[in-house]
């Protein structure tokens, strides 16, 4: 009889052990998904630009309010063809004047209570925060700016919410 404590060798080949290697893939497993960061992408959303086919009126011409963003300020343009009104250069700590946009904006919107519509031509080299920036002070109406009204089809007198509700890029 053979001794019962002698371990007996098997003959096949040994096989290595895989069980750090699997909890090495499970835990680069987690850390990939844990820790990959997905890239979101910015969207503005913006209203196309539709083709009217009807008559215009020809009393009064179209306000066409675009504003050309460049590196050194924003440019104001009105009418067709455009043609410059004013230039809002940057200020000296190298950001947009869009305090004073936004009141020259308002002045535009007096005179023009009904009009919409407003054309951002942003320069490529803009960051999309100061486009932004651009777009929000032609587009809100604050609380503290002054009250502008217009007529509805009553007749009734109608605070306006926003200045220039539909943003249009021009260069898209």
């Amino acid at each position: 009889m053979l001794n019962s404590s002698r371990k007996k060798s098997s003959s096949g080949p040994k096989m290595p052990d895989l069980t750090s290697v699997m909890d090495a893939i499970f835990i680069l497993l987690f850390y990939f998904i844990t820790f990959l960061t997905f890239e979101t992408y910015k969207e503005i959303v913006t209203v196309a630009p539709q083709i009217d086919e009807s008559t215009p009126k020809e009393d009064k011409k179209p306000l066409a309010l675009n504003l050309k963003i460049d590196p050194q300020g924003v440019s104001v343009f009105l009418g067709v063809p455009a043609v410059l009104q004013k230039t809002f250069a940057k200020n000296a700590d190298g950001k947009y004047d869009l305090e004073n946009l936004h009141n020259y904006l308002i002045e535009i919107k007096k005179k023009n209570p009904l009009e919409k519509l407003c054309i951002l031509d942003p320069d490529i080299e803009v960051s999309y925060e100061d486009i932004i920036s651009v777009m929000d002070s032609a587009r809100i109406l604050r609380k503290t700016d002054d009250s502008i009204f217009v007529k509805d089809q009553k007749g009734n007198d109608l605070k306006l919410e926003a200045l220039f509700s539909e943003i249009v890029f021009a260069n898209i």
